[in-house]
């Protein structure tokens, strides 16, 4: 079985390549707060315009629990 420590020098060259040419993710601020803004607005329309959802969620969940009955 091949691993690095054993694999050929090309292929220890192309990797170390690879790993000088990576650069990490960076964030940005601005972006991140639109997101959060955005998710939030989706979910107050969502609770808006589904309002008898939760509702049927919660009936389902309380009778979902309940064993089997003959």
């Amino acid at each position: 079985m091949k691993t690095r420590e054993t694999a050929s020098e090309g292929f220890r060259r192309v990797l170390a390549l690879h790993h000088g040419s990576y650069t990490p993710f960076r964030q940005d601020p601005a972006l991140a707060a639109a997101v959060g803004r955005q998710e939030q607005v989706r979910l107050d329309l969502s609770a808006r315009a589904f309002l008898d959802t939760a509702e049927d969620q919660e009936d389902e969940a309380s009778t979902s629990t309940r064993p089997w009955s003959r």
